[in-house]
Formats: C-alpha cells, sequence, structure tokens
C-alpha cells in the first residue's frame, strides 16, 4: 500500500471464497460506493487486530516480505525492519540499515532467511536473532544486483544466488562456491 505501508491481514487473506474481503472494502476496491453491510464488520476487524496498516519508518520503499518464525521481515530500499504486534498495533523494528537492490535478493523458510543487501553482503536471519553478516560481498562483485534471485533448498539447506548468468552457492556450512555458469532450469545438458 502506498511505498511504506504494510497493510496486515488474516493468514491467506481468510475466506476461501472472497480472500481479503474486508481490506478490499476498506480500499474500495468494489467500486465508488462500499458494500453497506460491511462497515460494522470492518469496523469490528480494526478493533480486534485482525486487520489494519502499519508505517514503515525504516525500509523506505518496500521491496520484499518473508514469514520467519511468528514474525514477518519487510525489506526495503533503505533498511530491513521486523514486523511486530503489541496487542492490536503493529510496529517496525530496525534490523538492518542497508535496504536490498532487488526484490529477488531474498530467499529462505520460517527457519532462516538469507538476504543481499546493497553493498553486496550476504545476511542470514533466524527467528528472533540479529542478522550475521558474511563477509563474502567481494566474491559477488560480477552479479548484476537488479537482477538476482535467491533460491533455497529446504532438503540440502542451501541456498542459490544467480542473476540470470551467472550463480554462487551459499551452503549450510556457511561457504560461498562458485561463479557457475548458469543456465535455465527447463534445460538439460549433458557434460
Amino acid at each position: 500500500f502506498d511505498t511504506g505501508w504494510v497493510v496486515f491481514g488474516e493468514r491467506g487473506g481468510g475466506a476461501s471464497d472472497r480472500p481479503f474481503d474486508a481490506i478490499l472494502s476498506l480500499l474500495n476496491a468494489y467500486g465508488t460506493n462500499p458494500r453497506a453491510d460491511m462497515n460494522g464488520y470492518l469496523e469490528s476487524q480494526l478493533e480486534l487486530g485482525n486487520w489494519g496498516m502499519a508505517r514503515m519508518r525504516y525500509t523506505g520503499s518496500i521491496m520484499a516480505f518473508h514469514e520467519l518464525g511468528d514474525a514477518t521481515l519487510v525489506f526495503g530500499q533503505n533498511g530491513v525492519s521486523r514486523l511486530a504486534r503489541d496487542g492490536n498495533i503493529y510496529y517496525d523494528v530496525r534490523l538492518h540499515p542497508i535496504g536490498i537492490p532487488g526484490r529477488g535478493c531474498v530467499g529462505g523458510d520460517l527457519y532462516q532467511c538469507l538476504f543481499l543487501d546493497a553493498t553486496r553482503n550476504i545476511w542470514t536471519v533466524d527467528p528472533g536473532g540479529a542478522p550475521v553478516r558474511h563477509r563474502m560481498g567481494h566474491n559477488l562483485s560480477a552479479l548484476t544486483m537488479a537482477d538476482v534471485t535467491v533460491s533455497f533448498d529446504p532438503v540440502e539447506r542451501n541456498y542459490w544466488i544467480s542473476d540470470k548468468s551467472r550463480g554462487f552457492l551459499f551452503g549450510a556450512n556457511g561457504k560461498l562456491s562458485g561463479p557457475f555458469e548458469v543456465f535455465p532450469s527447463s534445460l538439460v545438458r549433458d557434460g
């Protein structure tokens, strides 16, 4: 919502027939006359803290989100924040002062997240923890950061970092391998 606001609601949008119905009604997505029968429902959802909006002060324009444990990390052009909740109020807790250069610079699962910041450094975050820097940014100097995608292998717990032509492997042991020549995943080449 806008560039520095987060709109939150029920996980998965709530109802399967009309997900995010309350938020869409609030934002007048259904036309010039919002549905009158939703007004009381909207107010009750806001009071219960089931949906709402939070201004992210530290992130700048929001580029990506990542669920980590029971928190949500918000990645922006100017920094990384953890979206925290105090009762019915959401607020941002500053995690990292340097933002990410592209939407694909984040990967992981609920137990660990890896991101690349604008200075090409690799960072990992565990639930509830502070970001840990892995001093390997100089190795990634050949990557076009705007095109980078971080992919996570949940079985081997490895991260693949690629910009469509070159790739690196950040292993579960904390070591970086590469660069490798990257091919589209739908192609197989012998040798």
